[in-house]
């Protein structure tokens, strides 16, 4: 799935703290790029039911944490063209893991990053994860594509 992405596609952006995602949407923060690379992670989610989105969340992030794994508690939703719509940030492929892309384009300023965050939560709708499980490290296998 290492083409390129359509704006009419899907994206999930995984949130661990329950902090972040409330009853009707997630917060800015969830949208917020890493401090390390300044990118935020997202996965291409078209055609994949709940289970499997939650699946990836699960194995790619939550599984990922150091120094424990941590269960995933919801992601956000949002389509290519919503982030493209907000300039400089683009949506560019960034496998592996499979389906996985990053946001990049983040301006270096703070407050210009909070502002495009928001705009991103405004639009993004949000999906709860409920069905918790005990955290273990989930097994590798084929991620569906």
């Amino acid at each position: 799935m290492c083409g390129e992405i359509a704006d009419t596609e899907s994206l999930a952006i995984f949130v661990l703290d329950s902090k972040k995602i409330k009853a009707d949407g997630v917060t800015w923060r969830a949208f917020m790029p890493s401090e390390e690379d300044g990118e935020r992670s997202v996965f291409r989610v078209d055609e994949l039911s709940g289970a499997d989105i939650a699946a990836i969340g699960q194995r790619e992030v939550g599984d990922t944490q150091k120094p424990l794994p941590r269960q995933i508690r919801g992601w956000a939703r949002i389509t290519a063209e919503e982030v493209r719509k907000r300039p400089p940030l683009v949506v560019v492929p960034a496998e592996p893991p499979p389906r996985h892309a990053v946001i990049r384009g983040w301006p270096p300023a703070r407050e210009e990053k909070q502002r495009l965050a928001m705009d991103l939560a405004e639009v993004a709708t949000s999906h709860h994860w409920t069905a918790l499980r005990p955290i273990a490290p989930a097994p590798r296998g084929p991620v569906p594509m």
